[in-house]
């Protein structure tokens, strides 16, 4: 099974950066595995499928200094 599209998420994030030397992004969204077919247990799994997005990334170059 090859899923194509989540379909409308709500997606939060928080993003500090000052886009030279580092950048780090946090993002939040949720779904529900029903929506993909995978519902035969839901009454004993969870349902509701939580994905946390945590990235930090320095430059290179501001990384070697």
């Amino acid at each position: 099974m090859f899923i194509t599209s989540f379909g409308e998420q709500n997606i939060t994030y928080k993003c500090c950066s000052n886009f030279l030397i580092h950048l780090c992004f946090n993002a939040t969204t949720s779904f529900n595995r029903s929506d993909f077919g995978l519902g035969n247990y839901v009454p004993n799994v969870g349902d509701k499928i939580t994905v946390n997005i945590t990235t930090e990334a320095t430059a290179a170059s501001a990384a070697k200094k």
